[in-house]
């Protein structure tokens, strides 16, 4: 049986490597990421639709707009969530690293 490809976000770096350990020792697959946005580019380097399915069926649609990117999220009931960021030094490499994964570069 295929197992799930399992994303692992965790900032406390032990608690980060003891999941993966453990999802590793049952033969899951795993990403592993520090942080959000750590998190968004490792999903992104999966994917070059612009969007990802989890699961349990939500929908994970990534695109930028002006200065700004922004994450949807569409629940199975159709519901949409919205995670936004400006462009700042801060976010910039999470902001190019979408910006080329949708212009598929």
């Amino acid at each position: 049986m295929n197992k799930p490809l399992v994303l692992v976000v965790e900032d406390d770096t032990p608690v980060r490597n003891l999941i993966t350990t453990t999802l590793k020792t049952h033969e899951y697959r795993y990403l592993s990421a520090q942080n959000g946005a750590s998190a968004v580019m490792e999903a992104l380097s999966h994917t070059n639709l612009g969007y990802f399915k989890t699961r349990n069926g939500e929908t994970v649609k990534l695109f930028t707009h002006s200065d700004s990117c922004f994450i949807e999220i569409e629940d199975c009931r159709h519901n949409r969530f919205y995670l936004s960021r400006k462009r700042t030094e801060e976010t910039s490499e999470l902001y190019d690293a979408i910006l080329s994964r949708l212009s598929g570069k």
